[in-house]
């Protein structure tokens, strides 16, 4: 299922043609961000410290863990997810700064 990320103002998720509906915090949306910009698998302890390094390590990995979570509900096996890391979502992922 192709999952497609606009990062041009607004952040749009898309899986398969149509806009993924759903509360998708900020935080969310940097991570999913990230991880397509990126294209390549991240430890979960680099996310964490990444995206809250201001808390504790155990703040920031349970931050991660419902981030996680949330999306995996979200976009299903478009997110691959380990316990040990979060790899790239499917090749087919597109990250992109939109029409112009």
């Amino acid at each position: 299922m192709a999952l497609e990320i606009s990062l041009l103002g607004t952040v749009t998720i898309t899986q398969a043609g149509a806009e993924v509906s759903g509360q998708v915090s900020a935080k969310s949306q940097a991570l999913l961000s990230y991880l397509a910009v990126t294209g390549q698998p991240h430890s979960r302890e680099k996310l964490a410290g990444l995206l809250w390094g201001d808390k504790t390590e155990a703040s920031a990995r349970a931050n991660l863990r419902k981030s996680l979570s949330k999306l995996g509900q979200l976009l299903g096996d478009a997110l691959p997810i380990s316990r040990q890391s979060v790899v790239q979502p499917g090749k087919r992922l597109l990250a992109g700064c939109g029409s112009v």
